[in-house]
């Protein structure tokens, strides 16, 4: 993550870049022609999804879905490992797949994006903004699917020893939740434990989640203040990300 700190691999299934703002009329049902012809080098395939309320209805709360009258817009990269998708509210950058290099490349990318979206929409005020990065850790090791002691910061993984054998629980899921505020509206939202993709089936797999969340709700007016910001963001979750891992994880990280 970190701009001077290099691995050569790692473990991000997803990172995100986003910003929210005010409604864009223009935006709501109407396909974005130029923004879609500006991108199309990088994101040339296009695939609108239909945005769904959720609701309850009736005395037994059933289920019901309707449509909203406002499309995602989302264009894919060749691969479909890349994605950007655009939203008369909300406009984001995806990268899945450890298709992640560095923050460098991504906020290239970034840059590229916001100079094509303030020329055509003039938005006025981003009321959010928000940088994510996703750790799916995977470990090919023989130990205990609940031992982390060697990978991950003692202080994150010492709750797996309450399902020891001496009170005979099974653990099927452990995750778990920080909220760290880092200025006057700027917060991390720190997820991170051991998720278990086939709960509530038995953990067969040695996997662990590492989810940083910053995100700001103060307000940007220019693309340079959105720029600046996510830089900082960076910096502080890459921080973290040093902080939640051992020597163990590093030396995998540089194979």
């Amino acid at each position: 993550m970190d701009q001077n700190k290099q691995y050569n691999n790692n473990f991000l299934s997803n990172v995100i870049f986003r910003i929210d703002f005010p409604q864009i009329e223009q935006i709501v049902e109407n396909l974005p022609d130029e923004f879609k012809s500006k991108i199309a080098t990088d994101f040339p395939i296009l695939e609108p999804i239909e945005e769904l309320a959720v609701e309850f209805e009736g005395t037994n709360l059933e289920i019901q879905t309707r449509k909203v009258n406002n499309k995602i817009w989302k264009f894919y990269s060749n691969d479909k490992n890349k994605a950007v998708e655009l939203n008369s509210k909300y406009l984001a950058l995806i990268y899945a797949n450890k298709s992640y290099k560095n923050f460098t490349d991504f906020q290239a990318v970034v840059d590229k994006l916001l100079e094509i979206f303030f020329e055509l929409y003039s938005p006025g005020v981003i009321t959010r903004l928000g940088l994510r990065y996703i750790n799916e850790i995977n470990i090919d090791d023989k130990s205990s699917v609940l031992d982390w002691s060697k990978y991950i910061n003692e202080k994150l993984v010492e709750n797996l020893a309450f399902g020891s054998s001496e009170i005979e629980l099974d653990i099927r899921r452990a995750f778990n939740l920080f909220v760290f505020n880092i200025g006057s509206s700027d917060f991390i939202n720190f997820k991170y434990g051991i998720f278990n993709q086939v709960f509530p089936e038995k953990i067969v797999n040695k996997d662990f989640i590492l989810d940083y969340d910053c995100h700001a709700r103060s307000p940007f007016t220019s693309k340079e203040d959105i720029i600046s910001r996510i830089t900082q963001f960076n910096q502080k979750l890459s921080n973290l990300f040093e902080d939640s891992i051992k020597e163990d994880l590093r030396v995998i990280l540089n194979k």
